[in-house]
């Protein structure tokens, strides 16, 4: 594993088990405190508990929607639900941080978010019209050892074109439509409902 340099302090992973590793080096998260959870939050990880989705997309309607801080924080409620350890599938990077100057070849990286929260981002952002195969290559590389996680969160926020969308379906069970309070609309939360296929739309969680 080799570290970068971003927003948080990310290490390039080559497999889960890496992961695993960065999650037991930082085994004080797991005991840390948590914070205070949002009551539809909690209600959320319980229903995809009780379901037990494996791949839920999180689609945000609205341009100031915060994807990043809803991801760790329905992820910790998650994971001390579950017990288990819960990924966040970044492709935009929006919860590590910019991609590190000089870069180099393109490979995976993680960060601890949260307790029990993890977030895996490419080391670099996908160009427009590729984004749901970054998307993609993020879950492969999740599914390559399913065991070691329970759940996996992906942000949508980059497949704002209608081909990227549809080319992530194959990779999600179900997908949330994230609103804010006071700004999104009704009028578009059912525009946003009518990309997705009925069986694939959970429902909406208006946040703050």
């Amino acid at each position: 594993m080799a570290r970068t340099e971003s927003a948080l302090d990310t290490v390039r992973v080559g497999d889960m088990n890496d992961v695993a590793s960065l999650v037991a080096s930082a085994a004080e998260a797991w005991h840390a405190e948590a914070g205070h959870i949002e009551p539809a939050l909690a209600r959320l990880a319980r229903d995809l508990k009780h379901e037990e989705r494996r791949h839920v997309g999180l689609m945000p309607v609205g341009r100031e929607v915060p994807i990043p801080q809803v991801a760790r924080d329905l992820g910790q409620a998650l994971a001390l639900l579950s017990q288990r350890l819960v990924l966040v599938l970044d492709p935009e990077r929006r919860s590590v941080g910019v991609e590190a100057p000089g870069a180099g070849a393109l490979a995976t990286e993680a960060a601890v978010l949260a307790p029990g929260v993890v977030a895996l981002a490419p080391s670099r952002v996908a160009a427009p019209g590729a984004k749901f195969e970054s998307l993609r290559a993020l879950v492969r590389f999740a599914d390559g050892e399913p065991e070691q996680w329970g759940l996996a969160l992906l942000d949508l926020s980059g497949c704002t074109r209608p081909g990227e969308l549809l080319g992530a379906f194959d990779a999600i069970d179900v997908v949330v439509l994230v609103g804010k309070v006071g700004d999104t609309t009704d009028a578009a939360l059912r525009r946003a409902a009518r990309a997705l296929p009925p069986e694939a739309n959970l429902g909406v969680l208006l946040v703050d």
